[in-house]
């Protein structure tokens, strides 16, 4: 089957999708690869699907209540839709806060998906100019399935790019941003230098791209990671340093979340609470934050962490995280970050129970007695871990 995507811009951030399908002899549906979440949510921001049979009739498409598929008719030659990307953004912002991620970009969630063998080709018209991130500008974009057009991050204006060095990491923004995010750009190389020799190497071959924009309307950043891809979203008034923590942040998953995966939604524990210690350290390493910042930072998780009756997942990961780095800096400085490249090392490519991964940390012979520990205890010793290093 071959599918061709024409994308025509409309007004306050909504998109009309027109497609032609070549070969639909059987019928087929339609899905998308980001359909995390509550079907009903997912499908908001859509609306207006129809389809054209042979004959040149259209007829709408009717999407049972929460089904996260369309059933497509043999018949049909062309289907259409519209899409909004405010109020998509908006299910975006409301799925990271719940911790929900996927392998969406700024602009993927435009397309529906077929639902046929992975030998299609698949092509992609605008009405504008865009910026893919694997082939750089244009109109009029050819893959040879829909699985590349998955990880095909749409965006529109004009973008900068930054080569970082010879392995291909790339830093883009749109060009409105770039003198404001010039010191973040400059910083990127750096941080992906610190990953790759913390990990023992690079997340997957191929290049690793970072795209980033500033939002006027946000209050704090926000990030996320797919494969060889971060995104991040500045606030405008957000201090260079928490920037640099969102960027690192979202790299170090690309180790830790995207190279390896949790197998179950209650691990966020390890993912994020882990990787947010980690990304504190290596901040740290780095002399890329001030102390009384961190301790600032930190104290703002714990107070979360007791809020919320120590219920907190990422807090709680955090803490335990960095009585874990205490208890191995004792041993040895170098201890934590053997520990973390053998760990890379051993599972990258690979989903991690929960109980393999605890059953990681017990081999070192750390026993965490976080049960019998009052909370300025926690500080403290998160404090004394972390500024060690």
């Amino acid at each position: 089957m071959q599918v061709r995507y024409f994308v025509q811009s409309l007004a306050k951030g909504k998109y009309a999708v027109d497609a032609e399908l070549s070969g639909n002899a059987a019928g087929c549906k339609l899905y998308s690869p980001d359909a995390f979440g509550p079907a009903n949510e997912f499908f908001a921001a859509f609306s207006h699907f129809s389809y054209m049979d042979a004959g040149g009739k259209t007829r709408r498409l009717a999407r049972r209540r929460g089904r996260r598929e369309i059933e497509l008719p043999a018949a049909a030659v062309r289907f259409s839709y519209q899409v909004s990307l405010s109020r998509r953004r908006n299910l975006l912002e409301q799925m990271h806060q719940v911790r929900l991620r996927s392998r969406f970009s700024f602009m993927l969630g435009l397309a529906l998906f077929p639902q046929v063998s992975t030998a299609e080709t698949v092509e992609v018209e605008w009405d504008q100019p865009v910026f893919c991130g694997l082939v750089g500008s244009g109109r009029s974009f050819s893959f040879a399935e829909s699985r590349e057009l998955m990880l095909a991050p749409f965006v529109l204006g004009d973008w900068r790019v930054w080569q970082a060095d010879g392995r291909q990491w790339r830093w883009l923004c749109p060009a409105v941003d770039a003198k404001a995010l010039q010191n973040s750009g400059d910083c990127f190389a750096d941080l992906v230098a610190a990953c790759s020799d913390w990990f023992g190497g690079p997340p997957a071959p191929g290049p690793l791209t970072c795209y980033t924009w500033i939002e006027t309307q946000a209050a704090g950043g926000m990030g996320y990671s797919f494969r060889g891809n971060c995104v991040c979203v500045f606030a405008r008034r957000q201090p260079t340093a928490d920037r640099q923590w969102l960027v690192l942040h979202e790299l170090i998953h690309q180790w830790v979340g995207v190279s390896i995966r949790a197998a179950e939604p209650s691990q966020g524990w390890f993912f994020e609470g882990f990787v947010t210690g980690l990304t504190h350290l290596l901040l740290i390493r780095l002399g890329l934050d001030e102390p009384q910042r961190m301790r600032q930072a930190l104290c703002d998780t714990l107070q979360r962490y007791v809020a919320s009756d120590h219920r907190d997942e990422t807090a709680q990961g955090l803490l335990l995280f960095c009585r874990f780095a205490d208890w191995m800096n004792r041993r040895d400085q170098d201890n934590l970050r053997q520990w973390w490249r053998q760990f890379w090392l051993k599972h990258q490519g690979l989903t991690i129970s929960d109980a393999a991964v605890r059953q990681t940390i017990a081999e070192t012979g750390y026993q965490d007695a976080a049960a019998a520990e009052p909370v300025e205890g926690m500080l403290a010793a998160m404090l004394k871990s972390l500024y060690r290093q």
